[in-house]
């Protein structure tokens, strides 16, 4: 039984699993944000405006060591259409996939997993693209935290953590 403020009681049968074990984790996962919001502006009419949000070589120069990432979650708001990321190797060669919501779905919104074995390096560049819709709009999208606003954000899931890295852009 739980009580509310106004007096009311009620049983609570939302619930959930708490899982524990003696045995340590080798590693501590960590979640970059990646992304923009502020410089993000949408011009009226244009019904497939992308923006690209660039965490450059010298911003991932801060990681201590190479890190695995495993997951990708890709967000932003309604005028998005299409969205993906990718990891641009510092050495050269192909960019690598992290995450795609082709078409997005602001309702459907998750962590995906990446391929596994995708290392990202100090030095790598990251590229969140956004495309939106504001084909019908008479007036620039701005970017903001506002559901009406947008973003252009890719939250990535990486082993170890590395406290040097946390969010990259202009978040």
């Amino acid at each position: 039984m739980c009580s509310s403020d106004l007096g009311d009681t009620f049983v609570d049968d939302g619930g959930f699993d708490v899982l524990y074990t003696d045995q340590l984790r080798p590693n501590d996962a960590g979640v970059a944000t990646l992304g923009d919001i502020s410089p993000i502006s949408i011009p009226a009419g244009d019904p497939a405006f992308e923006y690209v949000a660039t965490c450059t070589g010298a911003q991932t120069g801060a990681l201590a060591e190479p890190v695995t990432v495993f997951a990708s979650w890709l967000h932003a708001h309604e005028a998005a259409t299409n969205l993906w990321g990718e990891l641009i190797p510092a050495g050269g060669g192909d960019p690598v996939p992290l995450g795609s919501e082709m078409p997005y779905n602001f309702d459907q919104q998750n962590f995906v997993a990446v391929a596994a074995g995708t290392t990202l390096s100090p030095g790598d560049e990251l590229r969140t693209h956004c495309v939106y819709d504001n084909g019908d709009g008479t007036a620039p999208i701005q970017g903001g935290e506002a559901t009406e606003n947008e973003m252009c954000i890719n939250f990535l899931a990486y082993y170890p953590k590395d406290s040097n890295f946390s969010s990259c852009g202009d978040i």
